[in-house]
């Protein structure tokens, strides 16, 4: 997603990489911060399928950035550790999925200021 995250072998370690953070006993990746900065955002339709495997994920930020009037995935709704979820700003269109009602851990939740 980010050209600062690469598959080589001087940053293997995704827990070192821009925007995320990992739980230090565990290893596990729980904070995701991909907000965009005022010269870079993530422009495209979304595609984070892959984000679904993050399922200690804790916080997950992807204001201001551009999906392209992308739907909000159904599969949100199945990181169910998620305490903060900040999507702002962000041109997702579509109606908020209902599973994001099954994050019952949730304390945060921006949709603002999309389509």
């Amino acid at each position: 997603m980010l050209f600062t995250w690469r598959d080589d072998e001087k940053s293997r370690n995704c827990c070192k990489w821009k925007g995320i953070q990992c739980d230090h006993q565990t290893g596990h990746v729980i904070i995701l911060r991909l907000r965009a900065s005022n010269i870079q955002y993530l422009r495209a339709t979304v595609n984070i399928s892959s984000l679904f495997a993050l399922q200690n994920i804790q916080h997950f930020d992807l204001s201001y950035n551009f999906f392209l009037w992308s739907h909000i995935p159904e599969l949100m709704g199945s990181l169910t550790n998620l305490r903060y979820l900040n999507l702002s700003y962000s041109s997702f269109g579509g109606n908020i999925p209902t599973q994001l009602g099954s994050l019952t851990y949730l304390m945060y939740l921006d949709l603002s200021y999309n389509n």
